[in-house]
């Protein structure tokens, strides 16, 4: 089904992932749907409610079994918490035993092959090309001057090197660049458990990781332009 025929033939959707927050997609997907007449069921365990809109905290909890489901959450974190958090696997049985049939629109794309092995009776699973569907890359660095890292009289040129292979990667769509040095961004060092343990482990020399979509792809050094198109390409 395409997102008209969808819009036109289904009424009840359930927003994985919704938020209080006005700047973020997850509100407004709650928003739009609510102001346009459908039943939106938001759904995150850290609400009651998104704006006068009651929020539930599982999908067990919803009043009625949702058409749509919609998977709003930046794909470092859709495979990590849809299952545990959200209990999406509460749906299954309920929906195998009414033939009830619903649509999926997810926003990362690794979350497909996940989401199959639920059954055939999940008729459609669509992916949304949107921007929280973008490849995120975030570059775990070492002590910086600045947040570029070129400064001085001399500085190294591998940073200049991925200066010029950032500037290039940011022209592709649907490709988000974040630069974490511990300099000045030490809370996104202690906000992901396994990049603060490995930094603990062996100590600053392990610097810079990378890391595309929340997977670690490269250590000890930065990553050359072609290293990153090959990793984007792979986890697409």
């Amino acid at each position: 089904m395409t997102a008209e025929e969808i819009l036109t033939s289904k009424k009840r959707y359930a927003i994985i992932g919704a938020s209080n927050d006005p700047e973020k997609y997850g509100y407004e997907l709650v928003d739009v749907l609510h102001k346009s007449g459908y039943t939106v069921y938001p759904i995150n365990p850290k609400y009651e409610f998104i704006d006068t809109i009651p929020c539930y905290h599982t999908i067990k909890e919803l009043p009625l079994p949702p058409e749509v489901i919609i998977v709003a959450l930046a794909p470092i974190n859709s495979e990590r918490v849809v299952d545990k958090r959200f209990g999406f696997h509460q749906i299954v049985l309920p929906m195998k035993q009414s033939a009830f049939v619903i649509e999926i629109i997810i926003v990362s794309s690794t979350m497909c092959a996940r989401l199959e092995h639920y059954g055939r009776w999940l008729h459609n699973i669509h992916e949304r090309k949107d921007r929280m569907e973008n490849n995120e890359i975030v570059v775990y660095e070492g002590a910086l001057c600045c947040p570029t890292g070129v400064c001085g009289p001399e500085p190294d040129k591998a940073i200049i090197d991925f200066n010029e292979a950032i500037k290039k990667i940011q022209t592709q769509e649907n490709v988000s660049i974040i630069r974490a040095s511990i300099s000045f961004d030490i809370n996104r060092f202690l906000q992901n458990p396994e990049i603060f343990q490995k930094v603990k482990a062996n100590g600053p020399s392990i610097l810079p990781i990378t890391t595309v979509n929340g997977k670690i792809i490269l250590e000890k050094r930065y990553p050359t332009l072609q290293e990153f198109e090959n990793a984007i390409k792979v986890t697409v």
